[in-house]
């Protein structure tokens, strides 16, 4: 039997697509129709919540969540900021004081009844009504999830006994050592700020790589040489870091490996902040060819972050410096149930979210950086490492907060053709 709904002129119609997201697209559509109708009816401007506010007599919190929804025409940011049953209510009861046409506020409680209907049709209870929400729009899913990040981060720093404030990942693209034209060199930068053990007696995973493949799949390095590949790429710095070389340790498995930091003194007092620099002597392609599209860069983090940059630099002199720039996507995946696929795209099932917003940086912004000490000290060292200087680089910063483990970030360039 089909559902009834009110339509936005207040009309009662059949809804035969009731069950379905569109009916909670339309349920959401009718019940901000009908409180921007109130709102104005009471001389109250709906995309003010300072207005709304002190029209009505309501509270702060709850005005910004009414104003919020007026101007919210998209229904996962809307539902994101619905406000509880309480305090709907709340608001239609200030609406009532306020207007003498009562059928105006009649007509906005049915409509909140029937997106409650909505609700529970499609999410179950108000509890599960975030997560849906923060689900139904695959492109704003870094967005709108960051709040369930933030209550998953906390969770996972008590499980896995770890957690940092800030952790910087960095890859700069310079030609190549060996003067080959058809490949690049890559330094590497891991930072981690206000690394804190959680649990004395567990060693943590803090850094992972596999070693190298083509975008077909097949090797680009043999599993002999993943112990020194290892080492290449990820070398504490002694000088830039405030833990001792013992407390962390290399673990090569096949041609897989990872950074382990040893058990040591637990909270604040034992905090440390851990610099990795490096280049390893494998280089990647320069341009495209049968077997490789791409230049794509896998970051696993296994260390809950509440800030994660990734930054992409590049020398002024490179050629490709200005294709990288704008070429340049990071995405990220779920690594819990293994890498993705190879080339990775975001038609993998194992995808999440992309980072959509890019920071221009260059030496001045990363000497100010005081989210982590030394910064341009740690670029500067591993731009070295490829022949040239932090003075040189150009590139773009990315952002994501709260990111938790297993997050694989993947770092993608598509390369240009030999010429271009």
């Amino acid at each position: 039997m089909a559902e009834t709904r009110l339509s936005p002129d207040g009309a009662s119609v059949a809804d035969p697509t009731w069950a379905t997201p569109l009916g909670l697209d339309q349920a959401y559509a009718d019940f901000r129709v009908g409180l921007v109708r109130v709102l104005t009816s009471a001389g109250v401007d709906p995309r003010s919540g300072t207005s709304i506010a002190s029209a009505l007599g309501i509270n702060r919190q709850l005005a910004w969540q009414i104003a919020t929804i007026s101007g919210e025409s998209g229904t996962a940011p809307g539902l994101g900021v619905l406000p509880g049953k309480r305090g709907l209510d709340l608001f239609a009861q200030a609406c009532e004081r306020q207007l003498d046409d009562r059928s105006l506020v009649e007509a906005l409680r049915a409509r909140m009844r029937s997106l409650e209907e909505a609700i529970t049709a499609h999410t179950g209870d108000r509890a599960s009504l975030g997560l849906f929400a923060a689900a139904l729009d695959p492109h704003t899913l870094g967005d709108t999830s960051e709040a369930l990040r933030r209550d998953g981060f906390r969770a996972q720093c008590t499980l896995l006994g770890i957690k940092a404030a800030t952790q910087v990942r960095g890859v700069i693209f310079a030609p190549s050592r060996r003067g080959d034209p058809s490949a690049v060199s890559l330094a590497t930068y891991q930072c981690f700020t206000d690394l804190v053990r959680l649990r004395r007696d567990r060693p943590c995973r803090l850094l992972f790589i596999e070693a190298p493949t083509h975008d077909d799949g097949s090797p680009a390095m043999s599993a002999d040489t993943m112990r020194a590949h290892m080492q290449e790429k990820f070398e504490l710095d002694a000088a830039l870091s405030t833990g001792s070389i013992d407390a962390v340790d290399i673990v090569v498995q096949g041609v897989r490996g990872w950074v382990v930091l040893q058990p040591g003194e637990t909270g604040r007092s034992g905090r440390s902040n851990l610099v990795f620099t490096g280049s390893a002597s494998y280089e990647h392609p320069r341009y495209r060819t049968s077997r490789d599209m791409y230049n794509q860069i896998g970051m696993v983090t296994y260390v809950p972050t509440e800030t994660m940059h990734i930054d992409c630099l590049i020398p002024r002199s490179f050629a490709e410096q200005g294709s990288l720039l704008k070429n340049i996507s990071v995405s990220c995946f779920d690594a819990s149930t293994g890498l993705p696929m190879r080339p990775v795209t975001t038609d993998d099932p194992a995808y999440l979210f992309s980072l959509l917003e890019s920071q221009p940086i260059s030496a001045t912004e990363l000497a100010c950086d005081t989210t982590t000490p030394r910064m341009a000290e740690a670029v500067d060292r591993a731009a070295r490492r490829v022949g040239c200087t932090i003075d040189q680089l150009v590139g773009v910063r990315l952002t994501s907060s709260f990111a938790m483990s297993p997050m694989n970030f993947v770092v993608s360039r598509t390369l240009p053709d030999r010429g271009a």
